[in-house]
């Protein structure tokens, strides 16, 4: 798991080991919350353990690959959802930030995966889920680069769901797209209170009434980890409770 210890990732790394998974409690920089995390998991009768490193360095997804083999004796479920972003209008987008952007947003995912063959091959059983977001598909006020990002990975997802379903058995490739605004600090990150207006506008005009909750897109995950999800392949599992349709 990539982006394990805060915000989604958290509630992700807390699902599946709830439901039974080990999990690997990738992050970047700190370090307390992934913590936080592994002791939770522990507390629940489960297994975990943090681990600290950049996925876009070798040696990091080295370090993170081998302690899922040393540990647990390999890996059967890939969450990527590490995240590393510039926000800002495509007009102020620089070169070096956008790169960076794709390089923890996207490359992991087919860099991970690859590395993660052996394991599924061995098991007989692989879950590859890429999180994206909705921003991939729709504009979202100073998202650009993130959005790049993400629709890199949902169009490398279909590419692995197609190879691992022709190279192994039992091993699927997925994306989960939630709204975006499931945390609601997407404003407060871009400093902009229009846009914090503009959310609300737009969750009162979502069926229901409201966005979709972290513990219903770490749902949506569990589902695709699971053995319910076997037949779901190269598919792009949205949980925005209806935001796109209306």
């Amino acid at each position: 798991m990539t982006g394990g210890g805060r915000g989604l990732g958290r509630v992700v790394s807390l699902t599946l080991g709830e439901a039974g998974a080990n999990v690997v409690v990738g992050y970047l920089r700190h370090q307390d919350p992934a913590r936080e995390v592994v002791e939770a998991i522990e507390r629940a009768g489960g297994a975990a353990v943090a681990v600290m490193g950049d996925v876009s360095r070798d040696e990091d997804v080295d370090r993170l690959v081998t302690t899922a083999g040393e540990r647990f004796g390999g890996a059967q479920i890939f969450v990527s959802n590490a995240a590393l972003g510039v926000f800002g209008e495509p007009a102020d987008l620089r070169r070096r930030a956008v790169g960076r952007t794709l390089e923890i947003g996207a490359w992991p995912l087919l860099d991970i995966s690859r590395r993660l063959f052996g394991f599924f091959e061995q098991s007989r059983y692989g879950r590859i889920i890429a999180v994206s977001s909705v921003g991939s598909r729709r504009a979202i006020p100073h998202y650009a680069a993130l959005a790049m990002a993400k629709g890199a990975a949902e169009a490398l997802t279909r590419y692995l769901a197609e190879y691992v379903g022709r190279n192994f058995e039992n091993v699927t490739a997925n994306a989960v797209v939630p709204s975006g605004f499931h945390d609601g600090n997407l404003p407060a990150h871009v400093g902009d209170a229009e846009l914090a207006e503009r959310i609300a506008r737009e969750t009162a005009r979502t069926p229901g009434g409201r966005m979709p909750t972290m513990d219903e897109v770490a749902g949506a995950v569990l589902f695709l980890a699971s053995e319910l999800g076997a037949g779901v392949n190269g598919h792009e599992l949205v949980v925005d409770r209806g935001w796109l349709i209306t």
